[in-house]
């Protein structure tokens, strides 16, 4: 199935880490992806509600998963690298630094 990365690296961004874990962004997400679609989402020091979230493992870094409008979800805070996030990814949404959107330029479609 498809895998949607979002990442906000080692920073916060409380108001993008709550909208890709929304009812909207989800539905969306399994309407153009298919059902089951993982979304991984970087969370850097923004808060997430881990109450309905089981303990899991994806790409052998330990994350909260839950599932919720045909998606599931696993969330962690930072990874020294997410190579092996990106290179999983069919979509990503990034608070983009510099490092990466050079180590990613020209794998698809970057919007700014």
């Amino acid at each position: 199935s498809a895998t949607v990365l979002v990442s906000v690296g080692s920073t916060q961004f409380d108001e993008l880490v709550a909208t890709v874990q929304s009812h909207v962004f989800l539905k969306r997400m399994s309407g153009a992806l298919g059902e089951g679609v993982r979304v991984l989402v970087q969370h850097g020091k923004s808060p997430v509600d881990l109450s309905r979230t089981r303990t899991d493992v994806v790409l052998g870094t330990p994350c909260r998963t839950y599932e919720a409008c045909g998606a599931v979800v696993s969330l962690f805070d930072y990874v020294p690298s997410l190579d092996a996030f990106l290179n999983a990814a069919t979509v990503v949404v990034a608070h983009a630094g510099v490092c990466i959107v050079a180590r990613n330029a020209g794998a698809g479609t970057l919007l700014e």
